[in-house]
């Protein structure tokens, strides 16, 4: 459309010696669809060269599917764009009169079509709300790796013990073999000053479901809790926090099937007032002691709140007197806490032991730490095609841009001449120009904050733990968006500003 001025007098000459309207419309739409092909070629070829990274970055299994069927849509989508993109020339310069064409009187008045302004505001306003949206999400993945969950996790490594032998002994059985796994390997492990603790426990921080179960109480009142079977310094080695009474002790015979810990929540729950003098609602519990309450910790992804737990050594106490279970198999794990110290030292020297104490037993080790930011590889995966939808949304925004200042320029080359003349300066006729466009970007800026607000708080609902919407998030998206204007208008503004005012005038 900006270069149909340039064009304007071609459409004369040729309606002058004798081409049909209808030559010229096909001649239009002719480059329009050469264009689109050409497009279209490149556009698959990236299409299949970029497939992979797209499906790595997104986890997905994606094919382009060059089948005959997609071919036909191909090219119909190429047939409608080459028909959209060339109505413009085709409709109105093949209408041009070619008496006043050839006498400069024609006018292009891009900038006051409602269509192409609509359509840039529409691209500045998906811009706007695309770069809002990365912020946001980045910040909220930033919040969650950040945030004190209750617990230590840091320089905490976990052993898988999931291919040890003779698990027909069953479940008690397998708890009780990891046991004594774990004591073997703690004699192993206690000449390494780095190992700092050594516990078991069915579940770890890092898995998303841990053993649920639930009971009726004497008055009929359903309570649903989860659990977790742990072994006697497990609280200590993962550092959790007692608001009332103690650990486990090795040293006191009864805790091994007397003891339970709950965390605060399964306190309030209860409604218990006083948690160390309380019981199980229910007489189908053997006989079990509340040994100690825990400060709430976030044992599962923060897109759930901290939900009632039950710490125990020996499940048999919750087993007896729960009426429904769900158990997702998981087999037990050791925790070692380790120092900071030749980290990858300390990781030989356990496997040495480990090899000792279980040889010929796969060494399947990780970081607690790095485990638990894996909870969030959806929403880090969305993080990344948002960030490069912003970027492609950009581009094109500024495509778009680039485009219709290139139209306005060419309507306002003889009045950028004439301020030229009378004095005006090129910085003068920059900011000008650029304050037509900044009033775009603004009206781009009021749609789409409310359309932010929506989806992100829409968004943010999935987390029970939320940063929350900043007003920064809508200021800095909107002033990156006018600095992104600017730039992509003021390279056409200044360019038009070097033009020889002589030049953009003799035609008067």
């Amino acid at each position: 459309i900006s270069r149909s001025t340039s064009r304007a007098k071609e459409v004369g000459i040729r309606k002058t010696i004798g081409a049909a309207r209808s030559h010229l419309m096909y001649q239009f739409w002719g480059e329009a669809l050469l264009m689109t092909v050409f497009a279209l070629g490149v556009g698959l070829f990236f299409a299949e060269l970029l497939l992979p990274f797209f499906n790595s970055l997104s986890g997905t299994e994606l094919d382009l599917g060059l089948s005959a069927n997609n071919m036909l849509l191909f090219l119909g989508l190429g047939a409608f764009i080459s028909l959209v993109a060339g109505i413009y020339p085709a409709l109105i310069l093949s209408g041009f009169k070619p008496v006043e064409v050839l006498k400069g009187k024609i006018q292009v008045k891009g900038d006051k079509s409602l269509f192409r302004t609509g359509m840039v505001v529409f691209q500045f306003t998906l811009t706007i709300f695309l770069i809002a949206s990365t912020m946001t999400i980045r910040d909220q993945l930033d919040y969650m790796r950040s945030k004190d969950l209750g617990f230590q996790k840091e320089h905490v490594v976990v052993l898988d013990v999931t291919d040890q032998p003779n698990r027909e002994t069953g479940f008690m059985g397998l708890i009780e073999r990891t046991n004594n796994t774990v004591e073997l390997l703690n004699n192993q492990l206690a000449s390494i000053p780095e190992v700092e603790g050594v516990s078991t426990s069915l579940h770890t921080p890092a898995e998303s479901r841990w053993i649920n179960a639930d009971y009726r109480d004497t008055e009929e009142k359903i309570h649903d809790f989860n659990m977790n079977i742990v072994g006697h310094t497990y609280p200590e080695l993962m550092d959790f926090k007692f608001t009332e009474g103690r650990s486990f002790s090795e040293e006191i015979s009864s805790d091994a099937n007397r003891a339970i810990i709950v965390n605060q929540a399964f306190a309030d729950e209860h409604g218990w007032e006083d948690p160390l003098n309380s019981k199980l609602l229910s007489p189908g519990f053997d006989d079990h002691e509340v040994i100690g309450v825990v400060e709430n910790f976030n044992y599962s992804s923060l897109r759930s709140g901290v939900e009632p737990l039950v710490l125990v050594l020996n499940p048999r106490i919750i087993f007896s007197g729960i009426d429904n279970i769900n158990f997702n198999g998981t087999s037990p794990t050791i925790s070692i806490k380790i120092s900071s110290t030749n980290v990858p030292g300390t990781i030989d020297k356990i496997e040495q032991a480990w090899n000792q104490v279980n040889p010929g037993i796969p060494f399947n080790i990780s970081f607690l730490d790095q485990a638990i930011d894996n909870q969030y590889q959806q929403e880090e995966r969305l993080s990344k095609i948002v960030t490069f939808g912003s970027s492609l949304a950009i581009i094109i925004a500024c495509l778009g841009l680039f485009g219709l200042a290139s139209l306005l320029i060419v309507r306002k080359t003889k009045e950028i001449g004439i301020r030229k003349v009378l004095g005006a300066s090129s910085q003068g006729i920059v900011i000008l120009v650029n304050k037509e466009f900044t009033k775009l970007v603004a009206i781009s800026f009021l749609l789409a904050v409310p359309m932010i607000w929506y989806a992100i708080d829409l968004w943010l609902q999935n987390f029970a733990y939320q940063v929350g919407l900043s007003v920064w998030t809508f200021i800095v998206a909107g002033v990156i968006t006018v600095f992104i204007a600017w730039i992509s208008v003021s390279y056409q503004s200044f360019k038009a500003t070097t033009i020889n005012p002589v030049e953009s005038l003799k035609g008067e």
